[in-house]
Formats: C-alpha cells, sequence, structure tokens
C-alpha cells in the first residue's frame, strides 16, 4: 500500500533543501550549481545519486504497491527508466507549463509524488484525457472541431501533437476534458504521459517528484549520457534495502547504466 507520512515528507524536503542541484529541469553537469546559489532557470533538479540515497524515495521506486499498478497497466513487468526530483520555482518561465508529449517509450507510465501542497491553481498536473491512444471518443472530438484548429483523422493528430506550442487550440478542442490532479504534500497522481498534459504555473516552489516505468528499457530524457551525473554510491541503509527488496530488478536500468 501507499502510506507517504508527514515524516517522510518533511525528510525529503530537509533532505535535499540541503544537497547542490542543477539549474536545468533534469540534472545535467554544466549546470550544477552549490545549495548555497540562487537558481537562475525555473528549475532545481537533483542528481540519481542523491535521489536514490533518500530512503522515502528509493522505497517509494519499489513500492509492490506501486509496481502493481505499472505491470497491470504495460502488460509486462515494469522497468523504472527515468527519475526526476526537481522544484519548480515562481516567477519563472518554465518549459513544463505547456501542454506537450512524452514520446521516449513505446508505452509508459508515470507517477508524479508531490512533496509539497498544490492545488488547482498552483502546482497542479493537468492532462487531456483521450490523447494517450487512438479511441473512437478521440475521434468523436478532433472531428467536431468546426475551427479546424487540428487534424481531423487520428494518425495526423498524433503526429502533430508531439511538441510544446498549442496551448490555445488544446484549450478550445479539449476544454471540458481538461483533468486537473493536486493535493496536499504526499499525493500521488499516476498518467499515461504520451497523453498531452503539463504542470500548472506555481505561486510558491513545487517540489515533485516523477517516477517513470515503461516496457522497454529507454532512457528518459533527450540529454546526451555523456551530460549526465553517472556515479552512484549507496548508503549502507539504502544497499541494504535494495538488496533485500524483491523489486531490485526494477532499478537495473538507472542503476546499471550509471
Amino acid at each position: 500500500t501507499l502510506n507517504i507520512t508527514k515524516k517522510d515528507v518533511s525528510f525529503v524536503n530537509n533532505y535535499f533543501n540541503n544537497k547542490d542541484y542543477y539549474d536545468f529541469h533534469m540534472p545535467i553537469k554544466s549546470k550544477k550549481r552549490a545549495f548555497s546559489v540562487k537558481p537562475e532557470s525555473a528549475y532545481m533538479s537533483y542528481n540519481f545519486n542523491d535521489q536514490l540515497n533518500c530512503l522515502p524515495l528509493l522505497k517509494l521506486c519499489l513500492n509492490e504497491r506501486i509496481i502493481s499498478i505499472a505491470e497491470n497497466y504495460l502488460g509486462t513487468f515494469p522497468i523504472l527508466y527515468s527519475l526526476n526530483t526537481f522544484k519548480t520555482l515562481p516567477n519563472k518561465k518554465a518549459l513544463t507549463h505547456g501542454f506537450h508529449r512524452d514520446v521516449e517509450n513505446l508505452k509508459m507510465l508515470v507517477f508524479f509524488v508531490f512533496w509539497t501542497d498544490t492545488n488547482k491553481n498552483d502546482g497542479a498536473f493537468e492532462q487531456i484525457e483521450l490523447t494517450h491512444k487512438p479511441s473512437k471518443e478521440l475521434s468523436n472530438i478532433i472531428e467536431m472541431d468546426n475551427l479546424k484548429l487540428l487534424p481531423s483523422d487520428e494518425s495526423s493528430f498524433f503526429k502533430s501533437t508531439i511538441s510544446y506550442g498549442s496551448d490555445k487550440k488544446y484549450l478550445e478542442v479539449f476544454k471540458k476534458n481538461i483533468f486537473s490532479s493536486f493535493g496536499n504534500a504526499g499525493q500521488i497522481a499516476t498518467a499515461d504521459t504520451f497523453g498531452i498534459h503539463r504542470g500548472t504555473s506555481v505561486k510558491k516552489p513545487r517540489f515533485v517528484t516523477w517516477i517513470r516505468f515503461g516496457s522497454i528499457a529507454e532512457r528518459g530524457t533527450s540529454v546526451k549520457s555523456s551530460e549526465i551525473e553517472n556515479n552512484i554510491n549507496l548508503s549502507d541503509e539504502c544497499y541494504q534495502y535494495l538488496q533485500k527488496n524483491k523489486y531490485k530488478s526494477v532499478l537495473d536500468k538507472l542503476m546499471n547504466e550509471r
């Protein structure tokens, strides 16, 4: 079962507050900054070593309930191929506040863990329902687009809706099909992020982790591997927990590449 206690939420926040970070959405070497330095971008992200040495986060990656949900959705034993813990800062232009798709895996399921409180107008996760796969319902919606803001056939629709920049069109065509997920710190949202989605703008720092499971072992970022911090050295406590866990193979992709 999922049980993110207030103690764990507090631990995770305090743990990362004292870690060096990356002045970017993902942990790229050239963007590394000391924790005392003020960020210039809209993001503060953290390396894999620090993430996997955070025991409450490691436990979530290996949580039986989470893995079971991922396995049922994917139809195969899941591979945890991407892990990213990051803060989104207010009064900054953030790329992920625009609707987009994640396309790096044939099929995926993502768990978003909120480490800070969110609400509908402050850091919520939004997804446009029905846009993650072809369906009769999706065809009906895009065919009823009288203004022809988007392609009316599904094949063209999926090909043309990968990148950013079409928020106004999506909001017009899918205004009745936007699902919003938010809540207190400790909330977990689940989504197939091939579907069109975004994070809403923030009024205060928003701290989240995404845990991405896939059906194939693809890396969950377009960043070159040479630009990513690669060294993982687990503490004794985290190493012992990993070795004793029956789902430790879920992490093989992350551990073996680094």
